[in-house]
């Protein structure tokens, strides 16, 4: 049965002075990225689609190294952007929650547009694909914004905290069921189309 592997990207390496986007993963994220792809059983995809950002661009190389599959670029995999400069561990948090949970700040990209956005790029991967299994390397916000639309209910502040680096959710695209993962325990079905 064909599987939508959604991954969050593994740890980086912090850099204040750097925009986000250029952040590399550390070392330990480095590390992390194979013995994911090994406790999940990622092996029969046909390719790995990523974020344009280096930290899922590493991240999704390491998978397309390991199984032999290829690498590509899906821009629409970005992160739900934030252009407020760098934050301390606390205010980003709790910004980002308070976004998360519905409230209007300005310096993001706009939830529903970032939503529709992240929607259409799974929707043509899963098509391009042609009922084979797949991978997607991307980002916390956005994977907060698909998942909830995919789960039907608006995802939050404790639901974005618990995601870790590397995570994953894998659903099986024909029961429309995260079946493994992060949100698995909540057994509830997914739409993709």
């Amino acid at each position: 049965m064909p599987k939508l592997y959604i991954i969050r990207h593994a740890q980086v390496e912090i850099k204040p002075e750097m925009p986000p986007p250029q952040w590399r993963l550390s070392a330990e994220g480095k590390k992390s990225v194979q013995p994911l792809v090994s406790a999940y059983g990622i092996s029969d995809i046909s390719c790995v689609y990523h974020s344009p950002e280096i930290k899922a661009a590493q991240t999704a190389a390491i998978i397309g190294k390991a199984l032999s599959v290829p690498v590509r670029v899906d821009d629409d995999l970005r992160e739900l952007e934030m252009n407020s400069g760098y934050l301390s561990q606390e205010s980003f948090t709790d910004i980002v929650g308070r976004f998360l949970e519905g409230e209007n700040i300005d310096f993001f990209e706009d939830y529903g547009r970032a939503q529709e956005r992240i929607i259409r790029s799974i929707e043509g991967i899963t098509r391009a694909e042609k009922g084979r299994s797949v991978a997607v390397v991307s980002h916390g916000r956005i994977i907060i914004a698909l998942l909830s639309y995919l789960l039907g209910r608006r995802l939050g502040r404790e639901e974005w905290r618990s995601m870790k680096f590397p995570e994953i959710s894998v659903i099986d695209l024909e029961k429309g069921v995260v079946e493994k993962g992060y949100m698995a325990k909540n057994k509830l079905a997914v739409s993709i189309y």
